[in-house]
């Protein structure tokens, strides 16, 4: 998640000192976040002087998430800080320039009038170079776990759930997505925060490559929701998972963070097996 100045849908990228080994990926953020050449320096082969400014939206956008593809381009996403929140994509050559040969001369705008986006978009590259973007979407009652998959030339993908977006409720309440991971066969796992009956709990669904649910994690039905107790009376917190990465040996870590009616907040880390079950031999509170 990203801290938002209005006005400004600022900067890109994320990577620090290139090296002749490797470059190295670091979140997106709202700020501009410039690529080094030596420690502490700008790059000024990097739009002139080392940082980009861009205004996706007017007078009012910001930076939620960006990632580094194998060719050096820059995929960041960002909504409009306003009232209305459609979804900007835009996509960046290694000098700092738009890409033409993406979207509409380097950025797209997604915005569909009965589900404007609204929460946490973050983005995540597929190996053949589709991109994914999780957030979620409003509904009459809520709001939705949403994925949208773009063609690496920023088009929808329509072989994706028929129309390149996914929505996923699990309770018929707010449901929130705010992170995802591609798994090495394809499969999507998304993690965030689940809302209902007053109380709030890690949701986690996993997607087949299609869009479709996938049938074999969690409860049979590609989700599985973990409610998180108080180590102290060991009593229900309110949880959400903000953050999710896999193992070699398909497991699943989920990170988040888990706050009590006293506000009493905790760190919160939990681990699931490929198939979706709780792993009891690893959970911090």
């Amino acid at each position: 998640m990203t801290r938002s100045i209005s006005g400004i849908f600022r900067q890109i990228l994320a990577v620090a000192a290139i090296s002749a080994a490797a470059a190295a990926q670091f979140p997106g953020t709202a700020e501009a976040a410039p690529l080094l050449n030596t420690p502490g320096s700008l790059d000024t082969t990097f739009d002139g002087d080392g940082r980009r400014t861009f205004e996706f939206f007017p007078n009012s956008s910001v930076a939620m998430s960006s990632a580094l593809q194998p060719d050096g381009k820059i995929v960041v996403v960002g909504a409009n800080d306003t009232s209305i929140y459609p979804v900007g994509v835009a996509r960046f050559n290694p000098n700092g320039s738009l890409d033409p040969t993406f979207g509409d001369g380097g950025k797209k705008v997604i915005t569909n009038p009965i589900r404007t986006s609204l929460f946490e978009w973050k983005v995540a590259l597929q190996p053949d170079g589709k991109i994914l973007i999780a957030g979620s979407f409003p509904t009459i009652i809520g709001f939705d776990f949403s994925i949208l998959r773009l063609n690496s030339d920023g088009s929808m993908d329509t072989t994706f759930d028929g129309d390149g977006v996914f929505n996923l409720n699990f309770l018929g309440e707010a449901e929130v997505a705010y992170d995802l991971a591609v798994q090495p066969d394809g499969k999507i796992v998304l993690v965030g925060g689940i809302y209902f009956d007053g109380t709030r709990a890690f949701g986690i669904a996993r997607v087949l490559p299609n869009g479709g649910i996938d049938p074999t994690f969690g409860t049979g039905n590609g989700t599985m929701i973990t409610d998180i107790r108080d180590p102290a009376s060991n009593g229900f917190l309110f949880a959400e998972a903000f953050a999710v990465g896999l193992q070699s040996d398909g497991k699943i870590i989920v990170a988040g963070r888990g706050f009590t009616l006293s506000l009493s907040s905790y760190m919160v880390l939990a681990r699931y097996t490929a198939n979706g079950v709780l792993d009891l031999s690893l959970i911090h509170i």
